[in-house]
């Protein structure tokens, strides 16, 4: 069975879990699913033979980018996932791929539960952190990360 099959076949179980008939991915392989404050993003990648997780959590800047390629390094507060730049729209997002080998609904739906989770709470990590000009003297960089961590 092919990326696209594994992967309709398991939103159309998802779908009747969530009680929404209409869930599947279009002609390109995408689809977005808002979870209440959350938009997910989900796309095959042929290329990798696997399932991606996209969701936006900050408007990116400079120095949120630079901290965030830090915050990439811990495993543990980002459940697997990794910080990645939306270029395009200037945003940062948390991103994820599952594995379409073995993927099923089971797999789906605790990864996904996992996905948002850790996208919700960075969202609201960077929402709640404090302007730069309202920072002691420590290093901007280092205050923000500390912050953020604190906060998770």
């Amino acid at each position: 069975m092919d990326n696209l099959a594994i992967v309709q076949n398991v939103l159309k179980e998802f779908g009747k879990i969530i009680d929404l008939d209409s869930i599947a991915l279009n002609d390109t392989g995408s689809c977005k699913l808002v979870l209440d404050d959350l938009e997910i993003h989900l796309e095959i990648d042929d290329a990798t033979d696997s399932l991606m997780l996209l969701s936006p959590v900050a408007e990116g800047t400079e120095q949120l980018m630079a901290d965030a390629l830090e915050l990439n390094l811990f495993w543990g507060h980002l459940n697997g996932c990794r910080f990645t730049l939306l270029r395009s729209i200037n945003v940062l997002a948390l991103l994820n791929r599952l594995p379409t080998t073995g993927l099923d609904i089971t797999v789906f739906e605790k990864e996904l539960n996992t996905f948002a989770d850790t996208a919700l709470t960075w969202k609201r990590a960077f929402n709640e952190m404090p302007v730069p000009d309202e920072q002691p003297t420590m290093p901007d960089c280092e205050l923000q990360k500390q912050n953020l961590l604190n906060q998770i």
